[in-house]
């Protein structure tokens, strides 16, 4: 009985945080290449838009963004976009765990709107997204039901990790953020996902870190 207590405590949430970081890593990177995509075609980057006048791109991009995400919303019939709120929220009240439609669609709208070129920020659409897809994989069947703030946490640092190639960062965040303190059951799994995701980042993304330090 210690033992399976010992395993259920230590083992299986760092075991889970290597899978979490590792989806969540993947899931970062294409929402990163998805606004780079449509980004580069409402610039004129691309063959559809690039005969037209820079002055025409720099209005028609945030008005057809604008209009996309209008259109999700109204589709979607959501109450309201969700958020970073949402994930402090649901690490502290299971109960309150993310919505996985609600968050996936905030992401897409988010994703639209950075590349129509609005100031949404890649933080918080990061964030969230960590937190949607970490506590959907906690609600699978087969998976061990570790603490449910450990989960969040650990899908929020290993967001941060993979989008700003930055584990530190997503280390401190996940505690000072949404856990709102600092956990000693929760410090090795979180710090395991956010250095997988970087791991994993560097192996199948390797690119420039968005705040490089020259030795």
């Amino acid at each position: 009985m210690g033992d399976n207590n010992l395993i259920t405590r230590t083992i299986l949430p760092i075991i889970l945080a290597i899978i979490i970081a590792v989806v969540v890593s993947f899931a970062v990177q294409g929402f990163i290449s998805f606004v780079d995509l449509v980004s580069s075609f409402l610039r004129g980057d691309q063959s559809i838009f690039i005969e037209l006048p820079k002055t025409i791109l720099l209005v028609s991009g945030p008005i057809l963004a604008g209009l996309i995400v209008s259109t999700i919303y109204k589709i979607a019939n959501l109450d309201r976009w969700h958020g970073p709120a949402e994930s402090i929220l649901a690490a502290h009240i299971p109960e309150k765990r993310p919505n996985t439609e609600a968050g996936l669609l905030s992401t897409l709208a988010s994703a639209i709107s950075l590349s129509g070129g609005a100031s949404v920020g890649q933080y918080g659409p990061l964030v969230h997204f960590g937190a949607t897809i970490s506590s959907f994989i906690r609600r699978q069947a087969l998976v061990p039901k570790i603490p449910h703030d450990i989960i969040i946490g650990s899908g929020v640092a290993a967001a941060i990790s993979a989008g700003f190639s930055a584990p530190l960062a997503g280390l401190v965040f996940a505690h000072e953020a949404i856990l709102r303190h600092f956990s000693v059951r929760a410090i090795a799994p979180i710090a395991v996902a956010s250095v997988t995701a970087k791991a994993v980042n560097d192996l199948f993304f390797p690119g420039q870190a968005a705040f490089v330090i020259e030795s």
